[in-house]
């Protein structure tokens, strides 16, 4: 099923995320870390368990419209779960903007894939073609960004439901799943 658009205008991407909700994946895209830089942010997906999703294009916003989202954002992960499809990936990007946020909220779906189907790929588009309720959208990377990223963060969505579910049926698996998100700090 194809999604609704995104929440893309800033003033509505901070009225959804003042709605409480108690999970919201992130989804980052930036440039890679290079020998003479750190990653710089260029996006931010969000999305929620109704399946509402946000798109920022962090490299649109003035400076002030960029304290606004952060301030938004650091609001908004206080007291909820975040999902991410790797957090070591997108969680040094969070923090390099000064984006807190305690451990045991952070969910992996990539981890957690891992744990539970050690011998299957664990990229975010396998884990779509196995959970996923949207469309493809992994071609879309250039040809629509925003698209291509919201798709990104149901795909999570999509995937951290199904898992949750495997790892509530299989305690072994789950219990590894929690030593290693406690790692996840340290391996940062």
């Amino acid at each position: 099923a194809e999604p609704e658009p995104p929440v893309t205008y800033l003033p509505a991407v901070l009225a959804w995320l003042a709605q409480p909700t108690t999970l919201l994946a992130c989804d980052t895209e930036y440039e890679p870390v290079t020998p003479q830089s750190r990653s710089r942010l260029t996006m931010i997906g969000l999305g929620k368990p109704d399946r509402s999703t946000a798109v920022v294009d962090w490299l649109d916003l003035t400076p002030p419209e960029q304290s606004a989202l952060l301030e938004a954002l650091q609001a908004a992960f206080t007291g909820c779960r975040l999902v991410f499809h790797n957090a070591l990936a997108d969680w040094p990007v969070l923090a390099a903007h000064g984006l807190v946020f305690h451990p045991d909220q952070v969910e992996d779906t990539m981890q957690a894939h891992a744990v539970l189907w050690s011998e299957l790929p664990h990229d975010l588009e396998f884990l779509q073609r196995l959970y996923g309720r949207h469309n493809r959208h992994k071609h879309l990377r250039k040809a629509d960004p925003v698209r291509y990223n919201q798709g990104d963060a149901l795909a999570t969505l999509d995937a951290w439901d199904a898992l949750e579910r495997e790892l509530a049926v299989d305690a072994a698996s789950q219990a590894v799943y929690r030593q290693q998100m406690a790692l996840l700090p340290m391996l940062m």
